[in-house]
Parts: structure tokens; sequence; C-alpha cells
């Protein structure tokens, strides 16, 4: 089973940043998605979420929350929050970032894992800064 770790950026509005991926990547082509990816052997869901974040995005996560393990028949999802730092950073993966809010995610056509995987962080984060 492969395991992921995720990582959703968010802003002091509560946008969150996604990654839109390329047509060449391996799954869910030219769609949007979060940053993250696949945990080496041995590698922990926080060391991988780190290591994915700075890979992908040239940005050195500070102090990753852990909202939630998301189980799937053919996956298990790590999902980690962050609020970004303003530090500048550089997409390595996909052929772009963006940020959206959170009505704008509502209108986005997602990958089912990804939307539930959105929700998840949408509600940890509203009820933690409500």
């Amino acid at each position: 089973m492969r395991k992921v770790s995720t990582i959703i950026l968010y802003d002091e509005n509560l946008n969150l940043l996604f990654q839109h991926r390329d047509s060449q990547a391996p799954t869910i082509p030219n769609q949007w998605a979060h940053f993250g990816g696949g945990m080496k052997e041995k590698e922990t869901p926080l060391q991988c979420v780190k290591r994915e974040c700075f890979e992908e995005l040239e940005y050195e996560l500070k102090n990753p929350e852990f909202v939630e393990k998301i189980s799937y028949p053919d996956q298990i999802f790590y999902l980690y929050v962050e609020k970004y730092d303003g530090s500048p950073f550089q997409v390595h993966e996909g052929d772009k970032a963006g940020w959206f809010s959170i009505d704008e995610i509502k209108n986005l056509n997602l990958h089912y894992k990804i939307d539930y995987i959105s929700k998840k962080a949408i509600e940890y984060l509203v009820n933690k800064n409500s």
C-alpha cells in the first residue's frame, strides 16, 4: 500500500495553496492537487512531508501540524497544514501553484481523494481559527 504525506499551506485569510499538475504527471494529470508525495522506506510521515515540500517548492516547513490519517484501499494519506510565512518558493513539480479561497476551492474540479482531503483540511482550519 502506498503511503503519501501531503501539505497544505494556508495564509492569514485561509487561502490554501494548490499545485496544478502538468500533463506528464503520473497521477491525476492536468488537475489541481496538493504538494507532497510518497514515503520512502523507513521515513516517517513528518520526514516525508518536509522532504517533499522542499523538493517541490524549495520551501522549508517550520511547524507542520498533523491533521489526520486518511485511508483508502490503495493509499494512506497523512495530511499536514502549516501557515505560510511569506518566504519565497519555487514550483519544481507541476506547472504552477495557486492560492484559492475556501469558496473558490468548492468550485474546483478535484479528484475525489483531493476533494475529500481538502475538505478535511478546511474543516480543521476553520475550527482552529474560530
